[in-house]
């Protein structure tokens, strides 16, 4: 948890990738919509998987949500975190984010913390091997990553967003201030930036 949000942190076995999600609560409402939201991403890539290794905070709704989608679900023993192999994944997603949190802007509105999760996401797997050590968990799930096609830069920094010639008026800042917060991953070397001044998250180019 941090603030009034939630992460669901999933460690895929076959990759090593660890997949993260932001939801609202810990209501079955918010936290089974996480976990479709974390399953239909493997199952997009044909990693579905088929047996899920929870703790015993799970509730009746989100093992039924489970089985739904035709998976197994097994308990660890209480208080047995060796057991489960996914505590460990939580751990070092964690000491990732709050590294990259710490490189934030000191402007960087902290309320909005969830929109760093996906390069968070991706910088973690790309600093993982995959399970057979022969390349990145990321490369394992997703494919290689084009470094030029997709660029990175240090998430939460702040930015000038060019203020685009036909979008702007004859006497308008040719800049306006916002915070860079990842990648634009479908997009041809474009970046999703937080504005600044509306608090809405654009795709920029420049």
């Amino acid at each position: 948890r941090s603030g009034n949000k939630y992460i669901m942190v999933a460690w895929h076995s076959e990759s090593n990738a660890i997949l993260v999600r932001a939801f609202q609560s810990k209501h079955d409402l918010h936290r089974i919509a996480a976990y479709q939201h974390l399953h239909q991403r493997l199952a997009q890539r044909h990693a579905a998987p088929d047996v899920h290794i929870l703790d015993n905070e799970v509730s009746a709704a989100l093992k039924k949500a489970i089985e739904a989608n035709n998976c197994t679900v097994q308990l660890v023993p209480p208080h047995v975190h060796c057991r489960n192999r996914a505590k460990r994944a939580i751990q070092t997603f964690k000491d990732h984010f709050l590294a990259l949190l710490a490189g934030t802007d000191p402007h960087f509105p902290r309320d909005r913390w969830d929109l760093l999760l996906p390069q968070a996401e991706l910088t973690l797997n790309l600093l993982c091997p995959n399970s057979n050590a022969t390349g990145s968990a990321w490369e394992a799930l997703f494919g290689p990553f084009d470094f030029n096609a997709t660029p990175l830069g240090p998430a939460g920094c702040r930015v000038l967003i060019h203020a685009k010639a036909a979008l702007r008026r004859s006497w308008d800042y040719r800049c306006e201030e916002g915070f860079y917060t990842g990648p634009a991953l479908n997009h041809y070397r474009c970046y999703t930036i937080l504005h600044k001044t509306t608090g809405q998250q654009r795709i920029m180019d420049a």
